[in-house]
C-alpha cells in the first residue's frame, strides 16, 4: 500500500526552516511509530537531515532517500536521484509485503500527489497559535483527500495542543 503521512496545522504548514513549527507531540510521534514500524518510508534528503542526528536512519524501517545530489550518501539509507511513479510501483515490487510510507517534504507531497496513486493518506491536524519565525512551508491536500475520501478520524491529543488524526482512502 502507498501511504503518505504528515501533520499541518490549520493554516496548511508543515514547516518552518526545515523543522517541525511546534513542539514535539508524544502521542503523534508514538502514532507516526506505530504506522511505520517495519515498513519502507520514503523521504527527501532535507527531510530526512532534520531529523535528530541520533534517529538517522530512522530505526525498525527500510529508510529511502531522495536526492539530486549524486555523491550524497548515509550508512544505513538507500539513496534514489529519480523518483516517478514507475520507481514508485517497483519499490512495492521490491519490497512485498510493506508499505511504502511518503513521510515528506513539501516537493515530495506534491509530486506524489499529483501522480493520484496513494492508497491512503494520514494527516495529524494540529491546531496551534504559535507565532513562527522564518519561511513557512505550506501544502494543499485537498485534492487528494476529496479524490480518497475520509474514512475515520478521532483525537489524538489535547496538550500541548489539540491534535487529531485524519485517514481518508483505505484504513491503515
Amino acid at each position: 500500500m502507498k501511504i503518505a503521512m504528515l501533520a499541518i496545522n490549520q493554516w496548511g504548514v508543515i514547516g518552518v526552516d526545515n523543522k517541525l513549527p511546534w513542539k514535539p507531540i508524544p502521542s503523534d510521534m508514538e502514532y507516526f511509530r506505530t504506522i511505520t514500524a517495519g515498513q519502507v518510508v520514503v523521504m527527501g534528503r532535507k527531510t530526512f537531515e532534520s531529523i535528530p542526528e541520533k534517529y538517522r536512519p530512522l530505526l525498525n524501517r527500510t529508510n529511502i532517500v531522495l536526492t539530486r545530489d549524486r555523491s550524497w550518501s548515509h550508512e544505513g539509507v538507500d539513496v534514489y536521484h529519480d523518483f516517478n511513479p514507475t520507481i514508485l510501483a517497483k519499490m512495492e515490487e521490491e519490497y512485498p509485503g510493506k508499505d511504502i510510507v511518503i513521510i515528506g517534504g513539501a516537493d515530495l507531497y506534491h509530486q506524489v500527489f499529483s501522480w493520484k496513486v496513494l492508497d491512503a493518506l494520514s494527516i495529524t491536524r494540529v491546531m496551534c497559535y504559535d507565532d513562527f519565525s522564518g519561511e513557512p512551508v505550506h501544502l494543499t491536500t485537498r485534492a487528494e483527500e476529496k479524490r480518497l475520501g475520509l474514512r475515520c478520524r478521532y483525537d489524538l491529543c489535547t496538550s500541548p495542543y489539540h491534535c487529531f488524526v485524519e485517514i481518508y482512502g483505505a484504513i491503515i
